[in-house]
């Protein structure tokens, strides 16, 4: 007897629900008879958010370096201009 995708599709689900819930259940230490629904906080979206964007921020900031970076090995006059400022940058110190 062949089972029909969705049958086993709705089974899965139920199954990957009652695994959510029985760790929501130990997480937040409470009975095997309550529903446990976690919503969002307004905090951690902002967090979340503001994480994602200093990623993309410093991975940009990485980029624009290596890019500077490649230009100083292969072309004469960007070279000797960044290491101009390195020098006078190392002897005000």
């Amino acid at each position: 007897m062949k089972f029909k995708k969705g049958f086993i599709c709705e089974f899965e689900e139920t199954l990957a629900e009652k695994k959510r819930q029985d760790k929501l259940r130990k997480k937040y230490k409470i009975d095997q008879d309550v529903v446990v629904v976690e919503k969002n906080n307004i905090i951690k979206t902002i967090a979340s958010i503001l994480g994602k964007v200093i990623k993309i921020a410093a991975s940009a900031i990485l980029a624009i370096l290596a890019g500077i970076g490649l230009m100083a090995l292969f072309y004469e006059i960007p070279r000797n201009e960044i290491l101009r400022l390195f020098f006078e940058f190392w002897e005000s110190f």
